[in-house]
């Protein structure tokens, strides 16, 4: 059995946002200071005979940068979503051990931020070279200050696995519910899928806009969830 599987392991609902609140800072700090330093100080390579141009206009460096940035303002409104939906709980006296949905949102929020976290206090320490390294710039103490927020409230692992069973509880719940209409929901929602990516596809949606987005990330949510309830449909079939 995994820890996906174990039903008694409530998420701590009053620490885990508060290590999600304290991985943003840093994030935001340090994305901040490179920003600053690419822009202005560090310079490398350029034409002959010319100065060296700044980092930042080098397009790599921007491709590192700025996925950071755009995670950091995504995490930032979700803390706040997560935030506001403990407020609620708790002022209306429900049990939070009981809120599953909850417990799934935070911890699912703490293991990817403090996950991106690190990633970006190490790509802002390479994309700012020796200067990264002096305390005055910040990032070298705040590395040392966050790494240890990875491991607090429990493995990230585990906690992305109780995200996982509150997912897959969701989808079958739904099953027992009404499982004629769901069921045949499921087939035409395949086989509108297929019918989507195929070269027979009547729609087309610029790759740049925010509605081909929104339904990239909820196609590849289905096809992920289908295919972890199929993976695990066929182990059970298997096993008896």
């Amino acid at each position: 059995m995994t820890w996906a599987e174990n039903k008694d392991l409530p998420v701590n609902l009053t620490e885990a946002p508060e290590f999600t609140a304290s991985s943003l800072s840093p994030f935001e700090i340090c994305s901040g200071v490179c920003q600053k330093l690419s822009k202005t100080d560090r310079r490398q390579f350029g034409p002959k005979a010319r100065e060296e141009v700044k980092i930042i206009e080098h397009q790599t460096q921007t491709l590192r940068l700025m996925p950071h940035l755009a995670t950091a303002l995504a995490l930032t409104f979700a803390s706040r979503y997560a935030g506001t939906l403990l407020d609620e709980d708790i002022f209306r006296g429900k049990e939070l051990v009981s809120s599953r949905p909850l417990q799934a949102l935070v911890a699912g929020l703490k293991a990817y931020s403090t996950w991106e976290n690190v990633s970006c206090l190490q790509d802002c320490r390479e994309c700012t070279g020796g200067m990264g390294y002096m305390m005055e710039n910040q990032i070298s103490g705040l590395k040392c200050d966050t790494d240890v927020f990875v491991t607090f409230e429990g493995d990230n692992v585990v906690m992305l696995q109780v995200v996982v069973r509150e997912l897959l509880a969701q989808y079958t719940k739904q099953y027992e519910e009404r499982p004629v209409s769901s069921l045949l929901r499921n087939w035409a929602e395949s086989g509108s899928d297929r019918l989507r990516t195929s070269f027979l596809a009547f729609n087309m949606d610029t790759v740049g806009n925010l509605t081909f987005l929104f339904k990239a990330v909820h196609f590849r949510e289905r096809i992920l969830q289908r295919g972890l309830v199929a993976r695990i449909y066929y182990k059970n079939c298997i096993q008896q």
